[in-house]
């Protein structure tokens, strides 16, 4: 799965991945994501996904991994 998501820093509209099984499930709209980048030095793409450059790796500040193995619930803003 993979969302899109707009920069703060910049404005502009990236995709990125959804690492684990269900964690599209813990992202809502206009929640604030931390994203990272995926393909080592040339910066490619994630396996079979063309275009899709970064994964997303926290939600409000709460690893996205945690939130997937109920070690964490993630915070309301």
């Amino acid at each position: 799965k993979a969302v899109r998501i707009q920069l703060s820093k910049n404005g502009k509209q990236i995709t990125a991945f959804i690492p684990g099984d269900g964690g599209l499930k813990y992202i809502d709209e206009h929640d604030e994501v931390i994203v990272e980048g995926i393909g080592g030095a040339m910066g490619g793409a994630m396996g079979d996904i063309p275009g899709v450059r970064w994964k997303v790796n926290a939600v409000n500040g709460v690893s996205l991994e945690s939130l997937i193995y109920g070690k964490a619930e993630k915070p309301i803003r």
